[in-house]
Parts: C-alpha cells; sequence; structure tokens
C-alpha cells in the first residue's frame, strides 16, 4: 500500500485520513502523493515472481473558479448539506479488491492553502477524495480569504459519481459578494 508506514501493521485496517490537506501555491499538484492511497493484491505468475499492480483508491479533484477581487486563499471546501464526504477510514488488504472505508463522514471536505490569485483570474485547486456518489446533489464551492472573508459558488453534480482513479473537474465562478458568513447555503463543519 501507498503512502506507507512501517507502524501500520494491520493488514486488515490501514488508516487513510483526507485531513490536512494544503496546497501551496496556485495550479501546484505537489501535496497530492500524501493523500493518494493506493493499493495492490499480490498476484503469482508462474514463474514464481510477484507482480503488484498499483490501484488508486481515491478521486482526484481538480477545482477552478474565478475570483472577483485580489484575494490570498486561505481554505478551500466542497460541501453539501449531507454526510457525503469520507474524512477517515480504513482499507482492508486482505480483500480482493481493497477500497476505502469510511469510519467518519463530513458534509465537507477542505484543502488549506496559501494561494493568490489577482482579479478576475483563475484559481486552480487540486484535492483528494475517497469515492462518493452525488449525483443529483448541489455541491458548493466554498472559499475563505486570508482576510477572513467567505466566498460561495455552487456546482450542480448531475450525475457525478466520483469514482476511485479518475480525475474530476469541478468549476464556478464566485457569484456572491463577500461576507463574513455564508448565507442561503450549507454552513462549515469540522
Amino acid at each position: 500500500y501507498y503512502p506507507y508506514n512501517f507502524y501500520n501493521r494491520d493488514m486488515t485496517k490501514i488508516p487513510v485520513s483526507y485531513v490536512g490537506q494544503t496546497q501551496k501555491g496556485n495550479n501546484n499538484t505537489d501535496h497530492i502523493g500524501a493523500y493518494d492511497f493506493m493499493a495492490a493484491s499480490v498476484a503469482t505468475p508462474s514463474n514464481g515472481a510477484v507482480a503488484f499492480n498499483m490501484q488508486h483508491l481515491g478521486a482526484l479533484l481538480r477545482i477552478q473558479f474565478v475570483v472577483p477581487d485580489n484575494m490570498l486563499i486561505k481554505k478551500t471546501q466542497l460541501v453539501t448539506f449531507d454526510e457525503d464526504f469520507t474524512t477517515d477510514g480504513y482499507v482492508d488488504l486482505c480483500q480482493q479488491s481493497p477500497s476505502i472505508v469510511a469510519t467518519k463522514m463530513s458534509n465537507a471536505v477542505s484543502i488549506e492553502s496559501t494561494i493568490f490569485v489577482e482579479k478576475n483570474d483563475l484559481a486552480t485547486i487540486y484535492m483528494m477524495i475517497a469515492p462518493t456518489n452525488l449525483s443529483g446533489k448541489t455541491l458548493d464551492i466554498v472559499v475563505e480569504s486570508n482576510d477572513g472573508f467567505i466566498y460561495r459558488t455552487p456546482v450542480e453534480c448531475n450525475t457525478q459519481i466520483f469514482e476511485a482513479g479518475k480525475i474530476y473537474a469541478l468549476t464556478g465562478t464566485i457569484v456572491q459578494e463577500r461576507t463574513s458568513q455564508l448565507v442561503d447555503g450549507p454552513t462549515f463543519k469540522s
């Protein structure tokens, strides 16, 4: 499994967590590796060699939105009204096809950041999530700037099923004036 941790020796419960993702710089993917959980089942060919076929267990999201003002983005969240996102879980490597089993769910996944974007430019943020089904649900991109203001843009996820090993693009333009709290939308949950 990857990322490997010597102290995780219970092969039926390899911990995974999507908490603590941090991106430094616009359109930067350096942080993804620590959250790109992968696992493989062992296959032994007839010649006796051991082969591993690593499978990505999460989905990669590329979140893009146009900012209405010069902005230092401190935090970005994807928010739904229901607890649709796995924040913590585990992988059972003894299964034929290892996958993430949720132990903690939330209505939001978040990424901390230090990203400066000029007015009317495009912010590009990358985030890993566990597979989830958001078919027919409304998903909001919620952005907190360094000055403490919160911006929001709704994203419709019609028939959107986020599958393991795939990348998805979410886009939007901030449509709400900046406020110090959310109005008419889901709220932050830790």
